[in-house]
């Protein structure tokens, strides 16, 4: 039997679990490098910050792409990327120890939030330790740039917690300091995360699931719900104030279109697979592009009952738990159906991060129902069940180690996705070993022929084995697809440079001039100093 669960020492316990199991499977990752986006949006950072110091930190998106239309503003991110960088000199260390560190106090405040919920710690012990584990958590814990993930799961969790904190406050100032504490909260998981813009939705729907029948009539509770999530609009207007000054507007984007509205088909499918890996999560993979998510009957027949489950009418001490779980996967998901229409990766397992909450408190509070009526049994299974889990991300975060371990993890699982090989080529050209970047680049080519960066990378690679010849034809070909490159187009020049081919050379100048007279300031510089510079 379990001990009382009024002494102090069980709720140290069941505090303990979740610390422990959400640092034990991810330990491995503070030995791990830079991943992937890693390089990139540090670098970004570090440059905004030597440009305009803090405030250009603060100003400056996440991720900025120009051939993306969405623009990602996140500066709570940003701000933690610079601390880190500053730490250790960008050594990678500190970047893993913050992931992790955000995990362990996500996996606290699940605990707590389904302890108040429930008024029960071993249902709360329960849904943080399943939290801890869950391998489709692997890549937010263990990829720094999906640290995104993990401040807006600290922040949202941190603000639902601190308004079940105001609603049981037993004075009207501490019920006003708790709310202000949950709009400010608010307002810091939109910055960091913009889907948690959709937390007030759910606190309505909270608030049904957490009022008993006798409370209140059903029209009392959704007044009330609804004067609680209207106290989150200073945070909201706050959120659209920073980014209309940072990034002008909401920073959709000219041009953006989101994949529900461009491919509605495309986008149930992603929605069935992020539920399939919610339920089955394996087997793993950091790429799942377009063309993996042929949907076949067993990810249908699972994906559909993971979705299901959120629905059972179970309840668990007066609290439907549909409520509470099935509003988390559906508004947590919003982001597969809302990524741009023109993104390759269409789905990511970071994404559910969020999202997996609502299983984790119907699981926390089944297993509680279960260990009051068959403990021995329930006990057995629960660790089974945690142990396999914690056994699988321990696995998988291995992966992550560098960009060679994940790069050749892509490649193995997704041979048909040009997007891995090209990654994997561009990871030989860090380590200058050509040829096999170059093999890398033609498979990339072979599979998708009509995308103009791949034709340019393979020509970088040509470039460097000392082949300008092969190199023009490549990047010739990457110009007819993409003529508005001016990357490529000034790889071409120095391409021509090094055949002494004064002709192309003049018509690269010509037509840097109209597109970009700040490019034709490089080229014409290589020029006078009589240098061979490579390909940017």
């Amino acid at each position: 039997m379990l001990p009382s669960a009024k002494s102090r020492r069980f709720r140290v316990a069941m505090m303990a679990l979740p610390i422990a199991l959400g640092i034990v499977p991810f330990a491995r990752t503070l030995t791990h490098d830079l991943v992937w986006d890693d390089h990139y949006v540090v670098s970004q950072v570090e440059d905004a910050y030597a440009r305009d110091g803090v405030t250009g930190v603060w100003k400056a998106p996440f991720l900025s792409d120009p051939d993306v239309a969405a623009v990602y503003y996140r500066p709570i991110v940003n701000l933690s990327f610079l601390a880190d960088a500053r730490v250790a000199d960008r050594a990678p260390w500190p970047f893993h120890v913050t992931n992790l560190l955000l995990h362990v106090v996500a996996c606290l405040l699940v605990f707590g939030l389904v302890r108040r919920i429930f008024s029960d710690a071993v249902a709360g012990a329960a849904a943080a330790a399943l939290f801890a584990v869950l391998p489709v958590h692997v890549e937010s814990v263990a990829f720094v740039s999906a640290r995104t993930d993990l401040w807006g799961a600290v922040f949202g969790f941190g603000s639902l917690l601190a308004w079940y904190a105001a609603g049981s406050a037993v004075s009207g100032f501490r019920r006003v300091a708790w709310l202000c504490g949950s709009v400010v909260l608010y307002a810091a998981g939109c910055l960091a995360k913009e889907v948690v813009v959709l937390l007030p939705i759910l606190v309505m729907t909270w608030s049904f699931a957490s009022s008993p029948r006798s409370a209140a009539r059903p029209l009392d509770r959704a007044r009330r719900a609804g004067l609680v999530a209207l106290c989150m609009l200073p945070g909201l207007a706050a959120v659209l104030a920073f980014r209309a000054w940072a990034v002008g507007g909401t920073g959709a984007g000219e041009g953006w279109t989101p994949l529900a509205l461009a491919e509605p088909g495309l986008a149930g499918r992603g929605f069935l697979w992020m539920c399939r890996l919610l339920a089955a999560p394996w087997p793993h993979n950091a790429l799942y592009t377009r063309d993996q998510l042929d949907v076949t009957v067993t990810t249908a027949i699972v994906g559909l009952l993971a979705a299901g489950v959120h629905l059972t009418p179970f309840r668990y001490k007066g609290v439907r738990v549909a409520w509470l779980a099935a509003p988390c996967l559906l508004l947590f998901l919003l982001p597969v159906l809302a990524v741009p229409s023109d993104t390759t990766v269409v789905i990511a397992e970071r994404y559910l991060y969020l999202p997996s909450v609502g299983l984790c408190i119907l699981a926390g509070a089944a297993f509680s129902w279960g260990v009051a009526r068959r403990p021995r049994e329930t006990i057995a299974v629960g660790s089974a069940v945690v142990v396999a889990f914690a056994v699988v991300s321990f696995v998988r975060a291995g992966v992550w180690a560098n960009d060679d371990v994940l790069t050749e993890d892509l490649v193995r699982k997704a041979p048909g996705a040009a997007l891995a090989w090209d990654m994997r080529g561009q990871v030989r050209l860090k380590q200058q070993r050509y040829d096999e970047a170059l093999a890398a680049f033609d498979r990339a080519v072979t599979l998708e022929p009509a995308d103009a960066a791949y034709h340019n990378d393979a020509g970088i690679a040509l470039r460097r084995l000392g082949r300008p010849d092969l190199a023009v034809i490549a990047f010739r070909r990457s110009l007819e697809l993409n003529p508005d490159a001016t990357g490529v187009r000034l790889n071409l020049a120095y391409a021509c440079i090094s055949l002494r081919d004064t002709a192309c050379i003049e018509d690269q100048r010509q037509a840097l001039a109209r597109q970009d007279p700040s490019a034709l300031q490089d080229l014409d510089s290589v020029l006078r100093g009589g240098q061979q510079r490579l390909g940017r």
